[in-house]
């Protein structure tokens, strides 16, 4: 993936928060890179790069990488909807890599899950992509997901150590 522009979080920030169904956060070509937010403290825990929160929206990411991220939970992205019922968290993903993100051990039922992919109440869609050499304490070092609608066509899972 040549000619992507970097985007790096600040110091103890990620890159991006979604909390109102009807917000959709679009990007193209990006690298986004170099979230650390494990000094900080409950939900800003969650979601090295990417947060989409109970409240709901949407992330559509096409032809980027997210890497370098690091969480308690959900390395590179962590999206949660609402319930089973409410499913207002979506994720589509194509033509990208997610790679090198890491969520680290707190303790706790779903702490240390997803270090590149947390997904949880979701309506998730990933076609074309990488899921490689990602790290996590406790389960899906490379994608962790839970009672969500998820399709996957033409990925790659690899390299990607988990706990358990």
């Amino acid at each position: 993936m040549n000619n992507l522009v970097n985007i790096t979080a600040a110091t103890g920030k990620r890159h991006f928060k979604i909390n109102n169904p009807s917000h959709t956060l679009e990007l193209w070509h990006v690298r986004i890179t170099s979230a650390d937010i494990t000094g900080n403290i409950g939900s800003a825990t969650y979601g090295g790069s990417i947060f989409i929160d109970n409240g709901g929206g949407e992330l559509k990411l096409y032809y980027s990488e997210i890497s370098g991220n690091k969480a308690y939970t959900g390395g590179a992205i962590y999206a949660k909807g609402d319930s089973q019922s409410n499913k207002n968290a979506k994720i589509n993903i194509y033509n990208s890599v997610i790679k090198g993100n890491k969520v680290t051990n707190t303790g706790g039922v779903f702490t240390n899950a997803g270090g590149g992919i947390f997904a949880q109440y979701t309506v998730t869609t990933i076609q074309d992509t990488t899921i490689d050499n990602n790290e996590a304490d406790y389960d899906g070092a490379g994608i962790y997901i839970s009672t969500s609608d998820v399709t996957m066509k033409n990925i790659i899972i690899s390299n990607n150590d988990g706990g358990r």
